[in-house]
């Protein structure tokens, strides 16, 4: 989560405009987040699904930030 957080500060410094944007007249970054640690049991496509959640969540309650999902294998 410090990672996608200071990921998306950066962002925010560069003020780029989004000119066609209806939420926001800056570029914004929303991440979903999700880990665990390797084994052959945890398929991949599970925590990229897991991440892909946290995304939608994000995007759904307010965009420009960074939302964790538990990967559960």
């Amino acid at each position: 989560m410090r990672v996608a957080e200071r990921m998306i500060a950066n962002v925010a410094k560069l003020k780029l405009k989004h000119e066609y944007s209806d939420t926001s007249d800056i570029v914004t970054v929303s991440l979903g987040v999700s880990c665990c640690e390797p084994s052959p049991d945890k398929p991949a496509e599970s925590l990229i699904l897991a991440a892909d959640e946290a995304l939608y969540e994000a995007k759904e309650t307010g965009r420009n930030k960074a939302m964790a999902k538990e990967f559960k294998a």
